[in-house]
């Protein structure tokens, strides 16, 4: 939830997480539910996991940050923060012609 189409880029953290709960308050036990919770900040993308993890996602999954093309070190800490964070699986969601 929140990732593919891109629009999580678009959107607030609050915005974020309402959408995250009320995909969650839907859906829970319907199907398996994935939190992309990809964004600028490392802080925000934990905020976000935190959240998922709450509300009872499966799983989390984020891009790494766009913009500036980072060093791979740098992308292997924000995507290892991210799952030092919750105790829910991760899939590294890696597009490399978007994100470098």
């Amino acid at each position: 939830m929140g990732g593919s189409s891109g629009e999580c880029i678009y959107q607030s953290l609050d915005e974020r997480k309402a959408v995250l709960s009320y995909v969650a308050s839907n859906l829970k036990g319907k199907m398996i539910l994935i939190a992309h919770v990809g964004a600028p900040s490392t802080r925000d993308s934990i905020e976000l996991a935190k959240h998922a993890a709450s509300l009872g996602y499966d799983a989390l999954s984020a891009t790494p940050p766009i913009y500036f093309k980072l060093p791979d070190s740098a992308v292997t800490k924000y995507w290892s923060d991210i799952m030092e964070a919750t105790p829910l699986p991760f899939i590294i969601y890696n597009i490399p012609q978007t994100t470098g």
